[in-house]
């Protein structure tokens, strides 16, 4: 059966399938996506933002109201291949790393790029795209930068424009080169500002006489009051200005860090209003006059004083420094996937080997083995078996076999009583405290077997969460890790109230294509630190022993596939499947319109929702796994070894 002519036809559908392909996965984990509409304007159409909810975007960019429209890149890009816009943006923000250099009319008729732009494009070393008309460049970096915008820079209509702080980016997929965001160098920093006309030197050396001088105890004090000001006032802003000019170039880094925070602050625009500005009789002290009406308490004063008393002994409150030993503090159980002394969830569908990832991970932590190529910590696990507690045994067999490992030396305990945790963890804690084991992990296999309440009442779940914080994690400073079972979109969430996403630290999904022995590990949520990348796991079987029926008893073991090659070996050697049809259909036509075809007519009768979401799945595996590389042209090739 041939695909839909509207399937195959529908341009969102080819630019979705490009976005998803060549925008870099570290870009998808920012909330700054938005969607856009070309409307009319005085010389052209303008590119209008919108939010994901319809509404235009508008407002303060940054603020609360404006990162709650914001979306993910899935959110974004699933919006956009229904239709009804001509776009997909990003948007710059001061607090996001992420920052965008765009080039207008810079690409010959023959599709070159011009001298100054390939300059640009080549010292920035970044992930660089096509505009939507493809006369125009996108250059997306990690760093700082001032927004700004040099008009005719390289010849009429032929501007620069740095996005530092505010404003959105429209992005294609276009790529020019690798689809990798890296950080800009300092060097290149200054010298792209100079380009734009900005001054790049630190505010401190720009000449500015003082005629009040303040020690450094005030500066440090003046810096707090001014975090506590309204930065939504422009004007009260300037009158700040004024108020700080006595205080010459320290005055001026301080007035500049706070209009910084202001949509379209131009640096150069700042030095000449503070040029113009002269002192007054209303100095810096009316700042800290007005930061303590707003509820800011002056270090100085004799509030400090009684709020410094006013520290309860037993340390429930912390200070800021303690605060950040707190946070520097963070260990790992694996080094960036699993925090220690922590609650997490693994879930998925039945039949996603969820159950049999989650073994793995508890037998590489009681050895130490690094898992999925991390760094382990190692730890005694304790193992709730409380669905299959029969075929533990199998299971752990068939793991040590496929490392060549006696299962006689683990160390891991197993609990094969059914217990309910919400009132028996105690009990668990009891037994394990008579024992003189300190666990680093008890994993709970599974939720609906040891949970009584009822799962989407939000009370009862976040009391079940309670009491496995205070008997368990907290008691052994342990990290507790929960199997359960998906709701009905098994891709998004747990099964139950969306209390339980909120009480843990950590939560992973599991998905399986119909069929396959392979299982996706995907980091839903990860509360202290960023999300990994999806891990793929490989499911083999060993016949282990045989019953009085000379009949096989046999069990499964996960093992994580840690390199591309490896990966695209193990496909190939598997019984045919959308992955394996995809990879085969990569090598068999190198183009990427025709694997969509071809892929999308292997699929058969299936609805043509299901079959779109069976490609995306395809194609998301293989680029999440750096299994094929693409360019603007439209090729499309499998990376063997995991490079082109």
């Amino acid at each position: 059966m041939q695909a839909s002519d509207s399937d195959m036809g529908n341009p969102h559908e080819a630019m979705a399938d490009r976005l998803r392909l060549c925008v870099p996965r570290d870009l998808w984990q920012y909330r700054q996506w938005l969607l856009w509409r070309y409307e009319p304007g005085q010389d052209k159409p303008r590119k209008v933002p919108y939010y994901i909810s319809g509404a235009r975007r508008s407002g303060r960019q940054g603020d609360a109201a404006d990162m709650s429209g914001l979306a993910t890149f899935d959110q974004a890009e699933t919006l956009f291949r229904a239709g009804g816009y001509d776009g997909v943006g990003f948007a710059v923000l001061e607090s996001s790393p992420v920052k965008a250099i765009d080039l207008d009319a810079c690409v010959d008729g023959n599709g070159q790029l011009l001298p100054e732009a390939e300059a640009i494009v080549n010292e920035a070393d970044s992930y660089a795209e096509l505009s939507p008309s493809r006369g125009g460049v996108r250059i997306l970096v990690y760093g700082t930068m001032p927004s700004t915008k040099a008009m005719n820079r390289f010849g009429p209509g032929r501007h620069l424009e740095l996005f530092g702080t505010s404003g959105f980016v429209t992005v294609t997929g276009n790529v020019l080169g690798e689809s990798t965001v890296r950080p800009m160098s300092p060097e290149f920093r200054n010298w792209l500002c100079a380009q734009a006309g900005v001054d790049t030197r630190p505010v401190s050396e720009v000449p500015s006489i003082p005629t009040q001088t303040v020690d450094a105890k005030q500066i440090e004090h003046l810096r707090g009051a001014l975090t506590a000001l309204d930065h939504t006032d422009y004007h009260q802003w300037i009158n700040d200005g004024i108020a700080l000019k006595c205080l010459g170039a320290v005055g001026l880094e301080m007035w500049v860090e706070y209009g910084q925070r202001f949509d379209g602050f131009n640096i150069n625009e700042a030095r000449q209003k503070w040029a113009g500005f002269r002192p007054t009789r209303a100095d810096f002290r009316s700042i800290f006059a007005r930061a303590q009406a707003r509820g800011w308490i002056n270090p100085m004063s004799n509030a400090a004083a009684v709020a410094a008393r006013a520290v309860s002994p037993d340390g429930l409150l912390l200070t800021v420094t303690q605060l950040r030993d707190r946070a520097q503090s963070l260990r790992w159980a694996v080094k960036g996937a699993v925090p220690d002394n922590s609650i997490g969830m693994i879930f998925g569908a039945s039949g996603t080997f969820k159950s049999f990832i989650a073994l793995d991970y508890a037998l590489h932590r009681a050895y130490g083995m690094p898992w999925m190529g991390r760094k382990t910590k190692q730890a005694v696990p304790i193992y709730l078996a409380a669905e299959g507690s029969a075929g533990l045994w199998w299971r752990l067999d068939a793991w040590h076999r496929m490392h060549g490992m006696d299962p006689a030396a683990c160390p891991l305990r197993a609990v094969i009583v059914p217990l309910s945790l919400s009132t028996e963890a105690s009990t668990l804690r009891a037994a394990v405290e008579a024992e003189a084991i300190k666990p680093g992990d008890i994993v709970i296999d599974t939720m609906s077997q040891t949970f009584s309440g009822e799962e989407n009442s939000a009370k009862e779940v976040a009391e079940f969460f309670r009491r496995i914080s205070t008997e368990l994690r907290q008691a052994f400073e342990c990290t507790v890790l929960i199997v359960h079972h998906s709701g009905h979109n098994a891709t998004e969430r747990a099964r139950g109230s969306s209390a339980m996403l909120a009480n843990l630290d950590f939560q992973f999904s599991v998905q399986r294509e119909d069929g396959s022995m392979f299982a996706t590990l995907e980091c839903v949520k990860q509360k202290e630190s960023e999300r990994f990348e999806q891990s793929v796991f490989s499911l083999e079987r060993f016949v282990l022993a045989h019953d009085e029926d000379q009949d096989e008893i046999s069990s499964l073991a996960a093992r994580h596939v840690n390199q591309a090659s490896e990966l695209l070996t193990a496909i190939d050697n598997r019984n045919e499947t959308a992955n394996s049809v995809f990879i085969r259909f990569v090598r068999e036509h190198g183009n990427f319109e025709i694997v969509r075809r071809e892929f999308m007519n292997w699929l058969g009768d299936k609805k043509q929702a299901t079959k779109r979401s069976d490609w995306k799945r395809a194609l998301d595996f293989a680029v999440t796994q750096k299994l094929v590389g693409t360019d603007q042209s439209g090729r499309i090739w499998v990376l063997e070894g995991g490079v082109a």
